[in-house]
């Protein structure tokens, strides 16, 4: 997936677990943040949560597990297999309604 997000002219960092994602966040605090909620050392649910109790880091949050997922603080929930051109039109309106830096 990084390849064809990369393809779109987006800067796109991977962490292959959910404690790397929140070292890497804590490093350099991203536009938009799509994350797995299956990962393995911190699950997605996890890592929103912690990033919900830092106001610096906090995601801005949107049914199982989409409703578990937007209750936690998620703005939005996609499921795998990933249609991509889905996934694109929602990661440029995510982009399109964020407040300038």
């Amino acid at each position: 997936m990084p390849a064809i997000l990369g393809a779109r002219s987006w800067s796109v960092r991977e962490a292959a677990n959910g404690r790397l994602a929140l070292d890497a966040i804590r490093a350099e605090l991203p536009d938009l943040i799509l994350l797995d909620l299956t990962m393995p050392e911190m699950d997605g649910f996890e890592l929103v949560a912690a990033l919900q109790a830092n106001a610096a880091w906090r995601a801005h949050a949107m049914a199982g597990d989409r409703e578990k997922a937007l209750a936690t603080g998620c703005d939005d929930f996609d499921t795998k297999p990933i249609e991509f051109d889905r996934l694109l039109a929602k990661i440029e309106q995510a982009l399109a309604t964020q407040p300038p830096p």
